[in-house]
């Protein structure tokens, strides 16, 4: 079945990520993927979260929970493929994971671009 048109007096009722346009336009991030960025993309809107939740270190940093069985289920992909994704991230300086200890899950610090 195929979703319906849209007509001038509807309002959208969609929630919409933040996509930065210098991660597409920085020489630095050039290589980076669609996949790489719509991650951070993700992330990038847990931050507002882990503001309203208190989610905030010794240091005054916000930090992010975002599992790697997260990252699977939201785009479909094998734990491999998932990890490699958050490790790119962690490589080109726009995330940083802390261990927290067995059983629980890596904090994540997303960091901003260098533009």
């Amino acid at each position: 079945m195929h979703g319906g048109y849209f007509y001038p007096q509807e309002n959208e009722n969609f929630t919409f990520l933040r996509v930065p346009k210098s991660l597409f336009e920085a020489e630095k991030y050039k290589c980076l993927s669609g996949d790489c960025i719509l991650l951070y993309s993700l992330m990038l809107d847990r931050v507002g979260l882990s503001r309203q939740n208190n989610w905030i270190d010794k240091q005054s940093r916000v930090y992010i929970y975002f599992t790697i069985d997260e990252i699977m289920t939201t785009f479909n992909y094998a734990r491999e493929k998932a990890v490699g994704l958050l490790s790119i991230l962690c490589k080109y300086g726009l995330a940083e994971k802390k261990r927290q200890g067995l059983g629980k899950p890596n904090i994540i610090y997303l960091k901003k671009i260098d533009a």
